[in-house]
């Protein structure tokens, strides 16, 4: 029996081919069983099946090459059993030529595949071309072979998979130079890494005003860490200017913008967007403050969102400005976090039925820490309005570090199905028929000691770590 180089024999030398097609099958019942799903994953089972007989870890079968011919001829036997089984494959690593020829047989029923660092193996992205199932590619790439510049003036992907594209992550500059390659592309994800945050950003604005145009079918995109982008107003006012002509753009991450550069431009994207994250970082003087609260309104009037996540990180001095008028029905999801609200109600002529009849998940974290609560005087940063319930589809509720000392009361009176109360001085929670309705509830870094005895059975409960068993 040979040995993997620790001291502990590799069993998958010393296997004859059929034992291991058994162990691949068994690897794959397995998986259905823990994860109740019915389709054949053969890349799961190859991380199990080298997880237990082998020192490596299976990652795009880079590893593999290092085994004897007689192991590599059964690994490839067991490929081709279960090949009709896998529609979807991801590819981690540029692998090697072993890596190509051990996929070849998933070629007729693959549809769907995830590169991740594998830009690098030019075998590999020709290998996928000739795939005729082949529908979808999905890329994350940190780092293409020679940056982005060089990887599209050598010729970039192969013209039978540009079509196919359909997501790009990434955190290398000069991503601007492949995306006219990717007509049908749905997902851009353009992300400054905090390191380097001094380099030039991943896609300047010159830039992306002027492939985005391009990009017709964009449905999503994530701009994250962009400061030299995004940080006046003039500048999101030429952003939002490209994004309101993409036809199918729905979902907009911007991230982190200047506070100052928020507009009432985002009003162009109004019955376009379906979710929009910001999430700012610079704390104001006053003034500029009164011009943000002005142009923040904005936001509340973008009567298409279904999801909305606010965080504004900017040293909680000042208040989310809500219009007068809000137009939110369409609604789903709310969360606002690092939000400086001040110590009395939310707005009572938001957080309503009529004007929000279709939220189901309201998530709000202050960001004001148990020790700092414990150590002053004051009352919650968060009180809820009467109309609040009035809110009937509410069934998810964070509340976290808010700096609550009780249960607001007329939760009790709300069908809420998961609660969060994560960070907050409470010492209990009021008895009553409305903790048997919660399936999940969250008392974390609370005052809480003992689960609450009214609770179900089937309630998930998370406690904190020094409260009694």
């Amino acid at each position: 029996m040979a040995d993997s180089g620790s001291g502990k024999p590799n069993l998958l030398t010393s296997l004859p081919e059929d034992a291991l097609r058994h162990i691949v099958s068994l690897a794959l019942q397995l998986e259905r069983q823990e994860t109740g799903e019915t389709r054949s994953e053969l890349g799961l089972a190859c991380k199990r099946l080298w997880k237990l007989y082998s020192e490596s870890r299976f990652a795009g079968g880079h590893k593999m090459v290092t085994h004897p011919p007689d192991c590599q001829a059964a690994l490839h036997g067991a490929v081709a059993t279960f090949a009709p089984g896998v529609t979807v494959l991801h590819i981690i690593g540029p692998g090697d030529f072993f890596c190509s020829t051990l996929l070849a047989p998933l070629g007729p029923y693959v549809q769907q595949v995830a590169l991740e660092g594998s830009l690098a193996n030019p075998g590999l992205l020709q290998l996928l071309s000739a795939w005729p199932a082949l529908r979808q590619l999905r890329i994350e790439e940190h780092a293409p072979p020679g940056g982005w510049l060089q990887f599209a003036s050598s010729g970039g992907l192969p013209e039978p998979l540009r079509g196919k594209v359909v997501e790009l992550k990434t955190t290398a500059q000069g991503v601007a130079a492949v995306l006219p390659q990717l007509p049908r592309l749905k997902s851009l994800h353009a992300l400054q890494e905090e390191s380097l945050w001094s380099w030039p950003p991943v896609l300047p604005l010159p830039d992306a005003c002027q492939v985005l145009p391009l990009l017709s079918a964009l449905e999503e995109l994530e701009l994250v860490d962009f400061p030299a982008i995004l940080r006046d107003s003039a500048a999101l006012d030429s952003l939002v200017a490209v994004l309101a002509s993409l036809p199918s753009l729905q979902r907009c991450s911007f991230r982190t913008v200047a506070l100052q550069a928020i507009t009432p431009s985002l009003a162009q994207l109004s019955g376009q967007l379906t979710s929009l994250e910001i999430e700012c970082g610079r704390h104001l003087d006053d003034e500029e403050v009164e011009v943000a609260n002005a142009a923040f309104a904005t936001v509340w009037r973008l009567h298409a969102l279904e999801r909305l996540r606010v965080s504004l990180a900017c040293e909680r001095t000042w208040p989310i400005s809500f219009p007068a008028q809000p137009c939110m029905r369409a609604l789903r999801m709310l969360r606002l976090h690092d939000c400086d609200f001040p110590r009395d109600t939310l707005p009572p002529h938001l957080f309503n039925g009529d004007v929000m009849p279709a939220l189901i998940e309201l998530d709000i974290d202050c960001g004001i820490d148990l020790e700092y609560v414990l150590d002053e005087e004051g009352g919650a940063v968060v009180n809820l309005p009467p109309r609040f319930t009035s809110l009937t589809a509410l069934a998810m509720l964070t509340l976290e570090r808010c700096a609550l000392r009780e249960l607001p009361p007329l939760l009790q009176h709300m069908q809420l199905r998961q609660l969060s109360l994560v960070g907050n001085p409470i010492e209990s929670l009021p008895e009553g028929p409305w903790l048997q309705r919660l399936e999940v509830l969250d008392l974390r870094q609370t005052l809480v000691r003992s689960r609450p005895p009214q609770l179900s059975e089937a309630c998930k409960v998370n406690m904190p770590e020094d409260c009694d068993p």
